[in-house]
């Protein structure tokens, strides 16, 4: 019996090292929590910018 993890080993290591570029680009760019909640449709983030955050 063989398991072949490779691929999915390979899948899981590119979509984390996508993720840390995705963060690592909006912590440079200055985009917070204020603007996430400005652009945000309904959720509990545009309410949370009405109040103290």
């Amino acid at each position: 019996m063989s398991f072949r993890f490779s691929a999915n080993t390979s899948t899981t290591c590119l979509s984390v090292m996508g993720d840390v570029l995705a963060v690592l680009v909006v912590q440079m760019s200055g985009y917070g929590v204020n603007d996430y909640a400005l652009r945000h449709h309904s959720g509990y983030l545009s309410k949370a910018k009405d109040s103290d955050i």
